[in-house]
């Protein structure tokens, strides 16, 4: 997300969507799911978990909730 100045983005952090978006992120750690990855000069993201690339911080947040990256994490917690 790219704020135009500094009330802008202040205002974006303590937005609801953005408090929703950061519990997700912070519960998706909490179970162990292996660190998103940022892809060299663009703002695409990686889950090594599942090896898929999302266009960006918002795609990566929807693939991190939903019912495929749910499954492999289930497999990959019953497998350690």
């Amino acid at each position: 997300m790219r704020c135009g100045n500094v009330q802008s983005y202040e205002a974006h952090q303590v937005g609801q969507k953005h408090k929703k978006k950061l519990a997700r992120l912070e519960a998706a750690k909490s179970i162990g799911v292996p660190t998103v990855q940022a892809l060299s000069g663009s703002q695409a993201e990686f889950c090594e978990l599942c090896n898929v690339s999302c266009s960006g911080r918002e795609v990566m947040l929807a693939h991190l909730c939903g019912t495929r990256h749910k499954k492999v994490g289930t497999v990959f917690s019953m497998v350690q």
